[in-house]
């Protein structure tokens, strides 16, 4: 194995590691985490971080998401199979990758052009393409999809987007950080009712800003 390949598989197993001791995560979450190259949806620069616990800087001035938090989210979904799932901010695909391991069918959202090609283009190494990616306002979800068993928010809205709670399925669960740039935000599990709606706080985290349109 070359010495920089060996390296990396090293520092994924370290991570691997103190994640399941952790014990915060499924089996199930864990192995799709595990079976996706996170060193693949970064930048070549970036490759020997790959598996640092942390965010990291993309194109278009966003970030990947740290591992921990991707399976803090997608546990918190509780995703079956046959699931219909909306993800907004497709980013660099890293996340998109470990949803479709999960899900037999991803549709992703992505306002910046160039992360859709980006992403496009990462995935191309993966087994699956059961996925969707749309260049499109995640603000407006994706109406001719709805309703959604799940959606995952991977940016911070200052509210909850009224036009993802309503392409949502009643006993549907969407997972998303609350709050301004920042500030401290909140990582919150939305579960729709029949005529409203409730939260549960999983912890306090710090993601770019959700913002409207398409770029």
């Amino acid at each position: 194995m070359h010495l920089k390949n060996k390296q990396i598989a090293e520092s994924k197993a370290r991570l691997f590691e103190k994640i399941e001791q952790s014990g915060v995560l499924s089996t199930s979450t864990l192995k799709a985490l595990a079976s996706v190259d996170r060193e693949n949806y970064v930048d070549e620069k970036l490759v020997p971080q790959a598996y640092d616990d942390s965010a990291l800087p993309i194109q278009a001035g966003q970030t990947i998401s740290q591992v921990l938090i991707v399976g803090i989210m997608i546990e918190a979904l509780n995703i079956s199979w046959e699931d219909k799932l909306l993800e907004i901010g497709t980013g660099s695909g890293y996340q998109t990758a470990v949803l479709a391991r999960l899900n037999r069918r991803v549709f992703s959202i992505e306002r910046f052009l160039e992360l859709v090609h980006v992403a496009e283009k990462n995935l191309e190494s993966e087994p699956n393409n059961n996925y969707t990616i749309i260049h499109a306002d995640g603000y407006e979800g994706f109406t001719s999809q709805s309703p959604f068993d799940k959606i995952i928010v991977s940016a911070a809205s200052e509210n909850i987007p009224d036009k993802l709670l309503q392409q949502m399925k009643v006993g549907g669960i969407m997972v998303l950080p609350l709050g301004q740039e920042g500030q401290t935000q909140e990582l919150l599990k939305v579960i729709k009712t029949e005529d409203s709606y409730t939260t549960h706080s999983l912890g306090f985290v710090k993601f770019v800003p959700m913002l409207k349109g398409t770029v």
